[in-house]
């Protein structure tokens, strides 16, 4: 179950790998069924939320890079809370 005080963070790379942050950004909403298999987690990503680093081809602002890397599925989110600071979600991004 996600715990309170969520933040967000994308990271643009293949799926299994590990990256450097893309974009970071709030989480507005989320939410668990009750056997805590399937959640939704809603948040906007602006393109000042766009860090970069060019290096994994994305640089800061470039937000339809951003979308591109999604779209392709060659990116995962991370969402953080206080209970577990350093990540208490990670998934791929559903392209289709």
């Amino acid at each position: 179950m996600l715990t309170k005080r969520k933040r967000l963070f994308i990271f643009a790379v293949a799926m299994g790998a590990a990256g450097a942050v893309i974009a970071a950004g709030n989480v507005a909403t989320a939410s668990n069924n009750t056997h805590d298999v399937a959640v939704t987690v809603s948040g906007t990503i602006a393109p000042g939320d766009v860090l970069g680093p060019s290096a994994q081809g994305i640089a800061a602002g470039e937000f339809a890079e951003l979308v591109k890397a999604i779209r392709a599925g060659f990116a995962y989110v991370n969402v953080h809370s206080t209970l577990y600071p350093v990540g208490e979600l990670r998934a791929q991004f559903d392209h289709h």
